[in-house]
């Protein structure tokens, strides 16, 4: 009978500290502040200027790969396909600095379009730009001096977009290569 009395009184009591228990976070969320403000807010929409490759109606930017932020230099790097280009943009300044031209634009399939798998590096004051295209090469440009233009070496045909900058180096491998073992195996390597 002593066994009985004990386990109700016992479970009663685990009922009480339970029902504390979520009574106590009801009242502590209750008396947290809201927060007033996000965390991000739009400083400024920055245009994208319409560019000559772009085919779309009324020039607009409709395609892009991705993007990359340089955290040495505050400038993005936006793969557009849209304008067969990588443009640049300043976080610093919220502008459009210019553009890397001469990619394939947007293809009838992803694994055909370019520019993508955007990356720069900076070094000695200069920013080199490595972009991949729609026709299996891989560019560079001196993303320095944007108005420039052009690549400074001739385009490295590589099989592929997908870019790091990891161990001192460029590597390159192809995202719609055969096979997962071939996706994930660096095919070129341009030390800095």
């Amino acid at each position: 009978m002593y066994g009985k009395n004990f386990s109700v009184a016992f479970s009663t009591l685990s009922l009480l500290a339970l029902l504390g228990m979520i009574a106590a976070a009801i009242v502590g969320l209750a008396a947290t502040p809201a927060i007033a403000d996000p965390l991000y807010s739009l400083l400024k929409t920055i245009p994208v200027p319409s560019d000559a490759a772009n085919v779309q109606p009324g020039g607009a930017f409709t395609s892009f790969d991705i993007s990359f932020f340089d955290p040495v230099t505050r400038n993005d790097y936006v793969a557009d396909r849209s304008n067969a280009s990588v443009d640049i943009f300043s976080g610093a300044s919220l502008t459009f600095l210019g553009r890397a031209t001469g990619f394939t634009g947007q293809g009838a399939t992803t694994s055909v379009s370019g520019a993508d798998g955007v990356l720069t590096v900076t070094s000695g004051g200069i920013t080199t730009l490595y972009a991949g295209d729609g026709n299996s090469t891989l560019k560079v440009f001196n993303a320095t001096n944007p108005a420039a233009g052009g690549p400074e070496p001739a385009p490295v045909h590589f099989h592929g977009r997908c870019l790091s900058g990891r161990r001192n180096g460029v590597f390159a491998t192809h995202p719609a290569g055969p096979g997962r073992e071939q996706r994930r195996r660096p095919c070129v390597r341009d030390p800095l």
